[in-house]
Order: structure tokens, then C-alpha cells, then sequence
């Protein structure tokens, strides 16, 4: 009657073990190490902010999901930086709370603690130095450990005078019917609206200005047509916005139509710059299946005890 308890007690111990829910991945914070520096220039005092764009798997969190970008898919470098371009604009233009903002060191180099893992965006920076002009561009990086970054940046001279601006759209939808007749682009000076203008086939899609202002100029296209993501791309004094028409074929591995040209993009350090089969990092065993282990060689044993007693049992009659 006692072993038959033991018995019955060890199979609902094993029932509750496998049927109870277990987490794959611990909820972990790590830090994130940046350093902002350029022939040995030191930039302190610069303000740093940081965006969490998404989970580990690339999907889009609030409140970034609305807007019309494209991180699955991704297969190169270029493609990482025209993204993280992307985004930045449609942030700034929205004007996005940061998840967390900081300042440099008097070695410029800026340190975030005890950030949730996740794809970060790092939100670029304009800083003068020694009568130059220093552009950080902006890039993605995926936190799934304690990890370090050197920005990319490029060196401009002064430029005293009037600039002109080009923004081009293409369209990669092999002349799809769902292209709109046009479109609407936001100019942006410094995050402020500076002017909206519209793109269509009777100005073959462009739009030039003239302008002797100094600032952070970027673009944005609004009320993107369905069935639409979008890349920007700065180049000097142009803005190119690529609308790809959404993949209608899953198998052939890229997330649309591609069928244009790549326009490329300023690099960024390519140890940070996220890819589609990034590593996974943390602890993936699988933990229910090491619970089942231990229930099923506790079984074993109970049975194989219980026969042994009752050989013994038997000898001693």
C-alpha cells in the first residue's frame, strides 16, 4: 500500500513539472558602451539618445510600429544604415520620447546601464570642433549582451554660402497599380516643419530648394500608400525616398520587390550593424526537456528500487 502511494505521488510530481510553464530566456538588462571620437578629438558633452525599436526577434515595438519600415529581411549593412536613417527621420519629425538620453565623458565616450535587451536605434549627432563640422550618423545595434560602438562619422569643412537641396522618390513596384498619383514629403530644419511639398509624375518626382540656412535638414513622406515601406537616404545635400512595394512572394528571402538600383548609403561600424541571422545570445536550453530527463530517471529509480525491495523481500522468506 506505502509503495503504491510513493508511486502514485512521483507520477502527479512529473505531471505538474511538464505541464507548468516555463520561460526560455530570463528577462537580462546589459549595458551599452558608446564612444564618440575622431582623430583623436575627444567629444564631450554631447547629448545621446537611444531608442528601443524592437525586440530580439526584430519585431517592431510601440509606438514605432506604425511607421512604414521594413527590419525582417535585411541582408546587408547598407540596407541596416538606410534604416536606421529612416527611422530617425519619421522620430524626429514626431518627436519621440528617447528610452534613455545621456552625455558624454570628457573622453566622449557615453555609457548606458541596466538597458533591456532589444534592437536600439542610436539617434545621430551634429558636433562642431576645431572650425569642422563632425556628422554621426545614425545606426542600429542589437542588445543582447554588455557591448561596445564607435559610431560612424564623416568630417565636413565650413561652408559659407547657399546650398541647394534635391529630394528624388523611387519607386521599386515594378509600375505597380497601387502606386499612388503622388505623394507628400515633410521638410524638416532641426526637427521643425520648414515645408511640404508634393511629388508626382509632372515634376518627374523631385523637388529642389535653395537654402543659406545652417541646420539638421531631413525628410519624411507622409500617408505612405498601403502596401508600401519606405527607405531614406541622405547623400550630401540630396534626399532619395525608395517606396518597395511588400513582398507578394515569401520564398525568394527578401522583404519586397527589389528591382532598383542600390543608392547606398554612409557606413556605419560594421561590428554593431545588426543582420538578419545575427547571433542569438543567452540561455536557450531547452528546459523542459531537462525536467522531463529528471522526471523520467526519478521514475526509474522509484520502479527499480520497488523490485529490488521485493526481491530482497523474498530471500528473507
Amino acid at each position: 500500500m506505502k509503495n503504491g502511494i510513493i508511486r502514485f505521488l512521483t507520477v502527479v510530481f512529473c505531471m505538474v513539472i511538464l505541464t507548468a510553464p516555463f520561460s526560455v530566456y530570463a528577462e537580462e538588462q546589459y549595458t551599452l558602451c558608446l564612444d564618440y571620437s575622431k582623430e583623436n578629438i575627444k567629444f564631450s558633452d554631447l547629448d545621446i539618445a537611444i531608442y528601443r525599436i524592437a525586440d530580439r526577434n526584430y519585431d517592431i515595438l510601440p509606438p514605432y510600429e506604425s511607421y512604414p519600415v521594413q527590419l525582417k529581411g535585411i541582408t546587408s549593412q547598407t540596407e541596416w544604415l538606410k534604416t536606421a536613417q529612416t527611422l530617425n527621420s519619421y522620430i524626429q519629425a514626431d518627436r519621440i520620447e528617447p528610452y534613455m538620453t545621456a552625455k558624454t565623458d570628457e573622453q566622449g565616450n557615453v555609457l548606458f546601464k541596466d538597458i533591456d535587451e532589444g534592437l536600439y536605434l542610436i539617434s545621430g549627432m551634429v558636433a562642431e570642433k576645431e572650425g569642422r563640422t563632425f556628422n554621426f550618423y545614425d545606426f542600429m545595434i542589437l542588445v543582447a549582451e554588455d557591448i561596445s560602438a564607435k559610431p560612424k562619422s564623416e568630417i565636413h569643412e565650413p561652408f559659407d554660402g547657399e546650398k541647394v537641396y534635391t529630394i528624388l522618390k523611387l519607386w521599386k513596384d515594378d509600375s505597380s497599380k497601387q502606386r499612388p498619383p503622388y505623394i507628400s514629403v515633410d521638410i524638416l530644419k532641426d526637427a521643425e516643419l520648414y515645408e511640404t511639398v508634393t511629388l508626382d509624375s509632372e515634376n518627374d518626382w523631385s523637388y529642389t530648394f535653395n537654402t543659406d540656412s545652417a541646420g539638421k535638414w531631413t525628410v519624411v513622406e507622409r500617408d505612405v500608400p498601403e502596401g508600401y515601406f519606405v527607405v531614406i537616404t541622405e547623400k550630401e545635400t540630396s534626399f532619395i525616398i525608395t517606396n518597395t512595394l511588400y513582398n507578394t512572394n515569401p520564398d525568394d528571402g527578401t522583404p519586397g520587390k527589389n528591382t532598383g538600383t542600390d543608392t547606398g548609403t554612409p557606413g556605419g561600424s560594421k561590428p554593431v550593424t545588426p543582420g538578419t541571422n545575427a547571433p542569438q545570445t543567452g540561455d536557450t536550453f531547452p528546459m523542459k526537456r531537462y525536467m522531463i530527463m529528471l522526471c523520467v530517471s526519478g521514475m526509474m529509480l522509484v520502479v527499480l528500487g520497488f523490485g529490488m525491495r521485493r526481491k530482497d523481500d523474498a530471500k528473507g522468506r
